[in-house]
């Protein structure tokens, strides 16, 4: 699994190569930049402490009422789930689809770093927790590019 991931990583995230023109401004040559990871973060997640915890928490969020409730509870009595609270950087050290055919629900190994503490932990989080920096960022900057348009208006 490992070596899946890390050629995932050498032929998927290789730095891609720009093009650039050379002083006559006629003949392009490539480029290379470094790869500059994204800056992923997580606020309050809800932690399973290995794979088999994140199956069962998966299991339990397709669970309905009270069933996904003692579920849920039991595993957070017995420590295989927890939640923290504050944000986190989140460093991603696997992938993994977890459920059967089309309910297969998208996890994440994480390491992560807490922002205001510096605790750590690792365990494996829901992938929609986890969202980047930059993507945030750039929606911010569309919505204040929106209002100002509307205000000059």
């Amino acid at each position: 699994m490992k070596n899946l991931v890390f050629l995932f990583a050498l032929f998927v995230l290789a730095p891609a190569p720009v093009v650039c023109q050379d002083q006559n401004g006629t003949a392009p040559k490539k480029e290379l930049r470094p790869f500059q990871a994204p800056e992923l973060r997580v606020v309050d997640p809800i932690v399973a402490s290995d794979e088999g915890c994140a199956r069962d928490f998966v299991k339990a969020l397709k669970l309905d009422g009270l069933e996904q409730r003692k579920y849920l509870t039991d595993l957070f009595r017995y420590g295989c789930v927890e939640q923290l609270e504050g944000p986190y950087y989140a460093n991603i050290l696997g992938l993994a689809q977890v459920g059967d055919g089309a309910g297969k629900i998208a996890m994440r190994k994480v390491h992560l770093i807490n922002t205001l503490t510096a605790k750590v932990a690792d365990g494996w989080i829901l992938a929609k927790e986890v969202f980047d920096i930059a993507s945030i960022q750039k929606a911010v900057d569309a919505a204040r590019a929106q209002m100002k348009a509307a205000e000059a208006k």
